[in-house]
């Protein structure tokens, strides 16, 4: 009941990632799943006493979540958050090492520097290993990287969230006021009818290229801001 009252918080911290998605062979179902587990961590912790909004102390571990599925790639491979945070260390330090040395350091040289048992580093570097590394080109991208791809993304703040989440209806009430092909798209960009869905998705879905799906979407959005003139809804389309 609860994820289901988020989904549309969690699309829309997905959909904001759905073109760095597309190149870091991370599906957007995966991404779905890992911001229920954020949610279900945030919905553990949170205590309303602090004087902190829900939506604004969710969005941090939905946020956080994402991120680490995004890092992995999409691994099928699902750590808890504290062995998860270990592995980021784990993996940091290895990815330093590596590229100051040339060769991969062993369980011992990253305990030493960790505060960690040359075990406990073994236990993770099974996870991280078979992995490709974030400093590893982007399929055809040249120089640029899987971290790169990351960074270069954005993700909305817990009040753009709460925006997405309460326009959603009201956007869905003005579909009928676009084309079939038009409407078709907005509800996979929105994820209307399940996760999210990229540019290129849809494309290969609809027989179109990327570009002409952005094309189509920019002219729907158009319409819609057309009729939505001075509501709120205005601001979320633009």
């Amino acid at each position: 009941m609860l994820c289901g009252s988020w989904w549309s918080a969690i699309c829309a911290l997905s959909y904001k990632w759905l073109d760095a998605i597309e190149a870091l062979d991370c599906p957007s179902p995966i991404l779905i799943n890992e911001g229920n587990v954020g949610l279900l961590h945030a919905a553990g912790k949170f205590d309303p006493e602090h004087g902190t909004r829900f939506i604004t102390y969710a969005v941090w571990w939905i946020r956080q979540a994402i991120l680490h599925a995004l890092a992995e790639g999409g691994n099928a491979v699902r750590l808890p958050m504290k062995q998860a945070e270990s592995l980021s260390r784990v993996r940091q330090k290895f990815e330093e090492l590596r590229r100051a040395t040339g060769t991969e350091p062993t369980a011992e040289d990253l305990a030493s520097l960790l505060d960690m048992t040359p075990a406990e580093v073994e236990d993770l570097l099974r996870v991280y290993r078979p992995q490709v590394s974030l400093d590893a080109p982007v399929h055809d991208a040249g120089d640029v990287t899987r971290l790169d791809a990351l960074r270069s993304q954005s993700l909305p703040s817990s009040e753009e969230v709460y925006f997405h989440a309460s326009m959603v209806n009201e956007v869905h009430s003005l579909l009928h006021l676009l084309d079939p092909r038009e409407a078709t798209i907005l509800r996979a960009r929105f994820g209307f009818d399940g996760p999210p869905k990229s540019l290129a998705a849809i494309g290969r879905e609809m027989g179109l290229s990327r570009e002409r799906v952005r094309q189509i979407e920019s002219r729907a959005r158009a319409k819609l801001r057309a009729r939505a003139k001075e509501k709120a809804l205005n601001h979320y389309l633009n």
